[in-house]
């Protein structure tokens, strides 16, 4: 009985919110708590060590497709997810947010970088858990592993595109094929760490879940904002 008033409050929230908000400022409330969930299940199964089984075969299977071809992509496009390509990138994408008069939107791209990157230095130091050494690898990464920094921006950086160019126009396809490649783009730059063998593959998870966890965060206060400036 408890429980079924509870939920029947939820869901009369909920209907408020989508009201007066819409349903992608709902919407980017419930994919944060989901992905905040997710991310704390699986930090307390890495903290038990439940997951280093599946992290050594993961890598060493993917180790076995290595080449010097497939070595050198891997290095190219791990780089669009360093510190300064994400800056670069997202200093590019703000201009040209500017430019089209969408002030509201390149502060909050800048919101979303910034918090990325207090996130991953603030949670690496958390939790210093080492990094891979099934190999030589061919990158020096000395910071600590958990959770993934490439994987973290890349998602935040790449996530905003693909959202802000989809949220425009959603009835145009080739805006849904622009949001595609973008996404695409941010899960080559994640395998690539994991092919590389600098982070495994539970580090890399972690940066997507925080990172999806953020950009909803920050997704969710733009629509707030958006809707409290044309309020008034």
């Amino acid at each position: 009985m408890v429980f079924r008033r509870l939920l029947g409050r939820l869901i009369m929230f909920c209907r408020a919110l989508f009201r007066r908000y819409g349903w992608l400022f709902v919407l980017a409330l419930v994919v944060a708590i989901l992905s905040m969930r997710a991310f704390a299940e699986l930090t307390e199964e890495v903290l038990a060590n439940e997951t280093n089984q599946f992290n050594e075969h993961v890598l060493l299977a993917l180790h076995r497709w290595a080449t010097p071809t497939l070595d050198g992509w891997a290095l190219r496009i791990t780089a669009l997810g360093s510190v300064p390509a994400v800056a670069v990138q997202g200093g590019l994408f703000s201009l040209w947010l500017l430019h089209r008069r969408k002030l509201l939107d390149a502060v909050i791209l800048w919101l979303v970088l910034g918090g990325a990157a207090i996130l991953t230095a603030s949670l690496k130091l958390i939790f210093g858990r080492a990094r891979p050494a099934l190999w030589q690898t061919l990158v020096l990464a000395p910071t600590p592993a958990y959770p993934s920094g490439h994987a973290l921006l890349s998602t935040c950086l790449f996530g905003f595109v693909a959202v802000w160019v989809i949220a425009q126009a959603p009835h145009r396809p080739w805006r849904w094929a622009i949001g595609l490649f973008s996404l695409t783009i941010a899960a080559l730059i994640s395998l690539s760490r994991l092919y590389l063998g600098v982070h495994w593959p539970t580090d890399v998870l972690a940066g997507i879940l925080v990172g999806v966890f953020w950009l909803s965060v920050c997704w969710a206060v733009e629509r707030w904002q958006r809707v409290r400036t044309h309020a008034g």
